[in-house]
């Protein structure tokens, strides 16, 4: 099993003859779907299952033997396992993170899980992006849900596209509440409430940190949900939260954008949303020197997109021309986005390894669009 799931991954011409021998020798995938249902075998060689089953499901058509009803069955083994709280959570992550490769790498697969449930993939999901006490598992939700609404079988159904868009929208409230938060303390979020009810608005880089008694400075995160794993598996939430965000903005109308900015206002507050991205931005890159740079890329790249999506809806309250928040933001992401091509690059590429999609805007054209939008919006106004 291990030999196969190195074959299974291997690179080029080779590894995709070998996993096209593979996918033709049905005892094979059928011995493998086995250990997958059985609940008896050790996690590890489950985990080895889902990895080989994974990667065949994954294959294009033109050279894959994988049929349609061998990818129905591991979509309906997978999510089995993620969404089954009672399974040991060392067989449970693997199934997620496969879940998302398979939603990202092939579109038809978006269908496919869709289907799964009896129709209610997305509810179950929402539930686990929302309620889970395992940041894996959400992160998972946050990604699959990300990747079928990204998919051209959902896109060009108008129907399936507008449900799908309108049951996700359900849980963005909590989740842009969560997002906004991110690396705040306690105390903050009461203060910034506080600012918020008051009609006055904090400006980036005001971060009120607080000071343990031993002198060290604390930057926690909290939210509806109480961390307690790291800072590092709190920075990968951070990121698929505002990589869920960012499609919804790309894929919403400006009317839909409007209520759900709306629906996360204090009321009767001074809200503006480019200055809350700024603070998240402010907290979780400007003042954490300990963060890497792939990360720092994570969190920007997808900040960026935001803003791209609430200045192309010109005539809204997204992004006023005179809003100083939404300039200081754009400056701040330009910064950063200085040497950035390479790594993002290589990301790129990683990410096509692993499945995800192979469209690709480096972070640099993104904050040059995001700065010739933003002095097309001021020109327009002058």
């Amino acid at each position: 099993m291990k030999l196969a799931s190195r074959l299974v991954t291997a690179r080029g011409v080779i590894g995709v003859k070998l996993r096209r021998q593979i996918s033709s020798n049905s005892h094979s995938v059928a011995a493998m779907e086995g250990i997958l249902e059985c609940n008896e075998c050790q996690p590890a060689l489950r985990e080895l299952a889902v990895k080989i089953l994974t990667q065949l499901a994954a294959m294009d058509d033109a050279s894959s033997s994988f049929s349609a009803g061998s990818r129905d069955k591991l979509a309906k083994s997978l999510l089995g396992i993620f969404t089954d709280r009672n399974k040991d959570s060392s067989i449970r992550k693997p199934a997620g993170q496969a879940l998302e490769m398979l939603s990202a790498k092939r579109e038809s697969n978006a269908v496919v899980i869709l289907q799964q449930l009896n129709g209610n993939v997305v509810s179950v999901l929402k539930e686990m992006l929302l309620n889970s006490e395992e940041n894996e598992s959400r992160i998972s939700a946050a990604e699959i849900l990300s990747h079928l609404l990204c998919s051209r079988y959902t896109r060009d159904d108008e129907y399936l596209a507008e449900e799908l868009k309108k049951a996700i929208m359900d849980v963005m409230p909590e989740v842009l509440k969560e997002m906004l938060q991110c690396g705040a303390t306690g105390r903050e979020i009461q203060t910034g409430a506080e600012a918020d009810h008051k009609g006055s608005f904090s400006p980036p880089g005001t971060v009120d940190v607080e000071v343990q008694d031993d002198g060290t400075h604390q930057n926690t995160f909290t939210s509806s949900h109480q961390r307690n794993s790291g800072q590092n598996v709190d920075t990968d939430l951070l990121a698929a939260l505002l990589s869920l965000t960012a499609t919804i903005f790309e894929v919403s109308q400006v009317q839909d954008l409007v209520q759900l900015v709306d629906a996360v206002t204090p009321v009767d507050a001074a809200f503006n949303f480019a200055g809350k991205l700024a603070e998240m931005v402010q907290r979780n890159i400007v003042e954490r020197s300990d963060l890497r740079r792939v990360d720092r890329l994570r969190i920007l790249k997808p900040t960026t997109k935001m803003a791209i999506s609430m200045m192309r809806h010109r005539d809204s309250s997204l992004a006023n021309d005179d809003d100083k928040d939404m300039e200081s933001l754009i400056n701040c992401l330009g910064g950063y986005s200085i040497g950035m091509d390479k790594l993002d690059c290589s990301i790129s590429l990683a990410d096509c390894d692993h499945g995800a999609k192979p469209q690709f805007k480096p972070f640099s054209s993104l904050v040059k669009e995001a700065q010739e939008l933003w002095d097309k919006k001021k020109g327009q106004a002058s």
